[in-house]
Parts: C-alpha cells; structure tokens; sequence
C-alpha cells in the first residue's frame, strides 16, 4: 500500500506542477513571489518562524520555473489506486478508497478556472445534515494556490495546514506594526507571545469552525441562487466580472451561515479576524457591513443587532444581484455579456 500511495502522491504532484505552470503567470509580481515563497517553506519542510535563505529561494525558485517550461503542454495524468484508474477530478470515487488507508484527496477549480489538486493525511470526519465534513492534517502534493477549504459536490475538505499556514503569515503580517486593527482585536483574545505554537494550534482549532460555516454557506447557496450560477461564472473566468462574482457568492455564504452563527455564539475573536479578512472586492462592495462593525467595536454595550440586521439586508441585496447576473448571462451575446455584467456590477455596492 505505501508504494501505491507514494506513487499516487508523486501523478498528483505532478498534475500539480501543470497547472502551476499554465496559471502562475495569472499573479501580479509582488503576489507571485509571496506564493513562491510559502510554498518553497511547504516543500522544504521549513517551519513557520524559520527565515529563508534568499540565495536558496531563489535557486528553487529558477528550478521551479525551468520544471514549468518543461510540462506546461502536458496533459494531466490518471490516477492509480486500488488497481483503478480515476480522472483528476473524480475526487468523491478516489475517496472512497483512500478515506480507509487514512488519506484524502481533492481535485477541482479555483479562481479563474485554475485547477487545484492535493493529497493530504485524514485527520478527522464528520456528518452536518446531508454534507460530509473532512479535516484534512499533513498535506503531501499540492500546488501554488493552498486554499483553507473547498466544497465538492457534499463533502467539505477543510485543510488544517494550509488554514494554519494562512494564520501564520496574518499574525506575522500584524507583527510587524502591531497597530489596532481587526487584526489585532482578533490576536488579542491569544497570548502569543506566551506560547506561540500553542496558540495559533488554539486559533487554527477556532478559525476550522468559521471555514466550515462558510462552506455550509457555499453548499446552501445552491437553495438560492439560479442552476447556472457556476455555469455563468465559468463563462467569464478569468475576467473583473469573474472576481465580482465569486466575492457576491462569498457574501452570500457568509450571510447565510458563517456571520450569523459567530454572532449567535459571540465567538468574537472569529468576528474580529472574519473583518480582518474583509478586503479587496468584497470590501469595496459591502461598505455598510465594515461601517456597522466599527459601530459595533465603538459602541459601548457591545451589541450584534446592528451587524446582524446589515447581514440580513445584504443576503436579500446579494441573491437579487446574483440572479439578476444570471439573467444578463442568459439573454445576452457572448460579445455583450461582460459589458452588461461590469456595468450592473458598477450599481452593485450596498452602503449604510
């Protein structure tokens, strides 16, 4: 068994390699290197304190890119397992097989249609209504982009490495001003300076359950929004209307399931570092929910009411805005489509 599944690791890591090369030109230079950088720190086993070595970074770095030229027209390989032959993105059938042996494994799409695979160690299972949530422990093929979680079909993979990796680098981006901010109401409810290891273990235990709230959020979205939401969003990958799409669809998520139910058990650290993660467009596009959350951090009694009626109001806003996309989708030219959509998106901000 462990020389299939060394050899599993080593197809997918190598599919990984693929879709790196095909779509890590996508990333501005400054997003490219930080990219680089964490995962150089995962392949090499470097811990999240340890300072690299430019010189060697940027060796690999070199490697990395001549390995991209070298299998950027290659096709994505099959995977072998349990004497079976599976497509890169039958991720529910391979699991079937490897969830017994401890493992779990993940293949789909991320922002502008990127492929995403990995392998990872099972850490933990368990049911929420019809949906199966796994948390997944040591990561041992992944790509560029290491997003905490995604949903397939109804299973949940939560990436316990890569949430953790994610915290990390906020709390060392913080680090380095130590300003208040939500950044800082969220590090203040930890003493990291105490116990550093210990905490962000505490903080990564806390932030899975907001992970997987918002991945409810995502699954129940599907009850909302038109059957050609994913079918539109692939239309325009790779566009501006793409990005708003995909930050509509977050909102919606999260005024569905996460924001509600971090404010009906007052997790507040979550509710802190949910704001300090508000930015880019779903910023730009939601206004009234960071006004209602600087109320919220002035005022003196502490109250939600506020924040929760502004997420109640922005689900109704969102779901109109996210069918109304669809409706351009579908009784527009292809030439057309991304006009009218960038315009109404332009109509789209939800003030206080």
């Amino acid at each position: 068994m462990s020389s299939e599944i060394d050899s599993l690791i080593e197809t997918v890591q190598q599919n990984c390699h693929i879709s790196d090369a095909r779509f890590a030109q996508n990333y501005t230079l400054c997003i490219y290197l930080l990219k680089m950088r964490e995962l150089y720190r995962w392949e090499q086993g470097h811990g999240y304190e340890e300072k690299l070595a430019h010189e060697a970074l940027g060796g690999w770095i070199t490697e990395r890119e001549a390995l991209w030229d070298r299998v950027e027209n290659d096709a994505f390989s099959d995977l072998s397992f349990a004497s079976q032959l599976f497509s890169p993105f039958e991720s529910d059938m391979l699991n079937n097989k490897l969830f017994p042996h401890g493992y779990v494994y993940s293949g789909g799409y991320g922002r502008f249609a990127k492929p995403l695979f990995v392998v990872a160690e099972l850490e933990s299972q368990q049911q929420h209504q019809a949906m199966n949530i796994v948390i997944t422990g040591r990561e041992l093929a992944r790509d560029i982009v290491a997003p905490p979680a995604m949903t397939q079909g109804k299973t949940i993979i939560v990436r316990r490495e890569s949430l953790q990796r994610m915290l990390w680098e906020r709390i060392e981006e913080w680090g380095w001003k130590e300003y208040e901010n939500s950044m800082g109401r969220a590090l203040s409810s930890y003493s990291f300076k105490d116990s550093p290891a210990e905490i962000l273990e505490e903080m990564t235990n806390n932030e899975i359950e907001a992970v997987v709230l918002h991945e409810i959020g995502e699954y129940q979205c599907g009850e909302r929004l038109n059957p050609l939401w994913n079918e539109m969003v692939m239309s325009i990958a790779g566009t501006k209307s793409e990005l708003y799409a995909r930050a509509i669809r977050d909102h919606i998520a999260d005024a569905i399931s996460t924001l509600p139910q971090l404010i009906a058990t007052q997790n507040t650290p979550s509710i802190h570092f949910y704001m300090a993660n508000f930015s880019g467009i779903r910023r730009e596009i939601f206004p009234a929910l960071l006004d209602v959350y600087k109320q919220w951090c002035s005022s003196d009694n502490g109250s939600l009411t506020p924040v929760k009626t502004c997420i109640d109001r922005g689900l109704e806003h969102w779901v109109s805005i996210a069918n109304e996309m669809v409706n351009i989708y579908n009784n527009s030219s292809e030439y057309e489509r991304i006009d009218r959509l960038e315009a109404m998106i332009n109509l789209a901000k939800l003030e206080t």
